[in-house]
């Protein structure tokens, strides 16, 4: 299986970390909401004072955790939630272009999707990913 539990920051019901595994890669992927720290030495904080907030599109973070660079691994990408309930989640995600390592399968990003689904609210798919 390509999927690890749920993993702290966050109450049982909305938890904001989730562990997945692709390939030899352990992921920590981290849901960034208003009000959270990010960015280099989370200097940053997603609210309105922030130029790339927008209050009902969180951000994705995704991690390396084989690296402990920050609690949750050595950063990688982060793409805003809609962009990726947009995708289709059969069709796994690069996260680095130059690092083939550092991409999802289709099983690993369809867990990632589904976690976004249950936390953020229901399916919100393009028409491409629904076919």
């Amino acid at each position: 299986m390509n999927t690890l539990p749920f993993h702290g920051n966050g109450s049982a019901t909305t938890p904001k970390t989730l562990k997945v595994r692709s390939g030899e890669v352990i992921f920590t992927v981290r849901l960034v909401t208003a009000g959270d720290r990010y960015g280099r030495d989370f200097c940053l904080c997603y609210d309105k004072g922030d130029p790339l907030f927008q209050a009902d599109d969180p951000l994705v973070e995704f991690y390396d955790a084989r690296h402990p660079t920050t609690e949750f691994g050595w950063f990688i990408s982060r793409y805003y939630a809609s962009t990726l309930r947009e995708r289709a989640p059969r069709t796994g995600l690069c996260l680095q272009g130059d690092a083939k390592h550092l991409s999802l399968d289709a099983e690993a990003f369809a867990r990632v999707h589904h976690w976004l689904a249950q936390h953020l609210g229901g399916e919100r798919l393009s028409e491409s990913a629904r076919s």
